[in-house]
């Protein structure tokens, strides 16, 4: 009787869920075994639609702070391929002299910026709902300048993010340093970790990171995996987009 029990529940339970699937990362998260079943650089599916199937790639675990004080976010991803569409970071910087308008050049830093409006409005419906649900906020720091002119670090809690060069390359602002996927070499070295493709290409892109000049009000940081460098806000730059799961 026993026996048949057990083979009646083996049954109704169903195979167990396939690893590299979400359904399988959300049962590691639930049994607490996901830092040692996963391994940072691992790629989840993602598809995008319009923007591509950019698949997710596991950057840290247990790394970003949640926004609710409750602790750190499990697994922290950001995808694998640049999403398809070029988008400007910002318009122009206006006036020419302070005080200048928010939302134009680095103006308001990345809190302010038109690229992550975007982000938020347009590229965070695309992901699919039952990981689109799982994500939760986390804060995270941005360099900036005030309508003033006046230059300092920032947070702010996201749910959709750029990876900000301090992310990416460890020795710019204070933050975050997801060196197990980005590799530790020096900003402005070549480093194929950091290099993007979009999706249906194998020509790496300029990608943009989320952090502003510490000398330029109308400068932003972009990669394209051998070099970074600070260009034009104005200039349409392809973007890899970071969120948490918990």
């Amino acid at each position: 009787m026993n026996r048949r029990r057990a083979l009646m529940s083996a049954a109704s339970s169903g195979p167990a869920p396939v690893h590299g699937t979400w359904e399988d990362l959300f049962a590691r998260i639930a049994d607490g075994t996901y830092a040692t079943a996963y391994s940072v650089g691992e790629i989840l599916p993602l598809d995008l639609g319009t923007e591509g199937n950019v698949g997710a790639q596991i950057a840290a675990f247990n790394t970003d702070d949640k926004a609710d004080d409750s602790g750190k976010a499990k697994v922290t991803f950001i995808t694998k391929h640049a999403l398809n569409t070029a988008k400007r970071w910002n318009p122009q910087l206006s006036p020419s002299s302070a005080p200048y308008t928010e939302g134009t050049g680095t103006i308001g830093g990345w809190a302010q910026s038109e690229i992550r409006a975007y982000i938020r409005n347009t590229v965070k419906p695309l992901i699919p709902s039952d990981i689109r649900n799982r994500i939760v906020e986390v804060t995270k720091k941005y360099y900036t300048y005030n309508t003033s002119g006046t230059a300092s670090t920032q947070t702010i809690v996201d749910d959709v993010w750029l990876p900000s060069a301090g992310e990416v390359f460890g020795n710019y602002e204070s933050g975050i340093r997801y060196s197990d996927l980005f590799g530790t070499t020096a900003a402005g070295s070549a480093d194929a970790k950091r290099v993007k493709t979009k999706s249906n290409s194998s020509t790496a892109v300029g990608w943009w990171l989320r952090t502003g000049s510490s000398t330029s009000k109308s400068r932003l940081a972009v990669t394209n995996g051998s070099s970074t460098g600070y260009n034009s806000h104005y200039t349409g730059y392809f973007h890899a987009v970071g969120f948490c799961i918990d």
